[in-house]
């Protein structure tokens, strides 16, 4: 955020964040989902947090984002945001996820 100029003058209108490594990757993870949805919603909602903050936004809400969309595998996460004004021109917002790991269908990779 502080790339953003001394004064957060130059936001980015999107932001896109990947994470990996969410959880561990072992065997129960890989096979039974368990954690990363939970692991996933904790991190998206630290990053709204961080990014719509008082010290960013300077209270001023044309200057927040707002949550698009995620997907997550197992250990992977990505999620998406725009900066609230641009939110109204933003239609038809698609994602999807396929698991190419162990034998083409299980989430320990992702594509």
């Amino acid at each position: 955020v502080k790339d953003w100029g001394p004064n957060q003058e130059y936001p980015p209108d999107i932001v896109v964040v990947g994470l990996q490594e969410m959880v561990d990757l072992n065997a129960m993870n890989v096979t039974v989902e368990t954690k990363s949805q939970q692991r996933s919603q904790f991190w998206v909602d630290r990053i709204r947090a961080t990014l719509n903050s008082p010290r960013y936004t300077r209270n001023d809400a044309a200057r927040g984002y707002t949550f698009l969309t995620q997907r997550y595998l197992v250990g992977l996460l990505i999620c998406v945001f725009v900066r609230n004004p641009h939110k109204p021109r933003v239609k038809y917002v698609h994602s999807d996820t396929v698991g190419v790991g162990v034998m083409g269908m299980m989430g320990n990779k992702g594509g």
